[in-house]
């Protein structure tokens, strides 16, 4: 909370590019570390195929709620299609990138499942893979943490505004205005806060679900709405 909640306050979100930037290369940073310790453990001792099945029986509900929380970024394509410099490349650009991502993703994982083995994999965050005692894993563990603190401000940004546009409409620029904002930011984070803490052993179900119950509709359902309602001629 005293954290976040100052964090939270900042009305201008263009402050945050900056640690934004710290964010993205630190995956790059986090992806090369598990790489090469994956690497090396595979070297000591070997490849770990032993229990891995070609379709996980108990867990193979997960893997399609993170499938479609892939989709969770779907939203910006055609705002950025509106501003970007080169429309005319722009559908080529877009297939290529989801390409590489969707190769990576697959590739990433099964690295990772053949060379620490299923039975070291047992816990939601790869991270825990890594050498308990190493002073780069506690480096990348408190790096990343760091990125996770200053890019809490920006997901929870357009939540704040979704939620102020329903509380606040009418209201006046007042400085009332303006406390009673802070406080609604406040429990908020409170409130993600008590969450996080109930569900942190259970974080792979948790984005699971929440990826079969919210990106579901924004990847699949709305724009078949959206197109039926825009530009469909007849009802068949």
């Amino acid at each position: 909370m005293a954290i976040y909640v100052p964090l939270v306050m900042v009305r201008k979100i263009e402050f945050f590019a900056v640690t934004h930037l710290f964010g993205d290369i630190m995956i790059v940073i986090t992806l090369i570390v598990v790489c090469s310790y994956a690497g090396i453990n595979a070297k000591d001792n070997g490849w770990d195929a032993k229990g891995v099945t070609f379709i996980n029986s108990s867990l193979w509900p997960d893997a399609i709620g993170f499938s479609v929380y892939a989709f969770e970024g779907i939203g910006v394509i055609l705002p950025i299609l509106e501003v970007t410099a080169r429309p005319d490349i722009y559908m080529r650009t877009l297939i290529i990138t989801c390409t590489i991502i969707g190769f990576l993703y697959v590739l990433f994982s099964e690295y990772c499942v053949f060379s620490f083995g299923p039975d070291n994999l047992t816990t939601p965050l790869i991270t825990d893979s890594l050498p308990k005692k190493s002073v780069i894993t506690y480096i990348v563990k408190i790096a990343f943490s760091l990125n996770l603190v200053f890019s809490y401000p920006l997901v929870i940004h357009p939540a704040n505004l979704v939620l102020e546009s329903y509380l606040f409409a009418g209201w006046e620029k007042t400085r009332t205005r303006q406390m009673c904002k802070n406080l609604t930011r406040s429990c908020i984070v409170a409130a993600s806060i008590v969450l996080a803490l109930l569900i942190y052993d259970k974080l792979d179900k948790f984005l699971s679900i929440t990826g079969a119950a919210t990106c579901t509709p924004i990847a699949f359902i709305l724009p078949a709405l959206f197109h039926y309602k825009q530009c469909a001629k007849t009802t068949a």
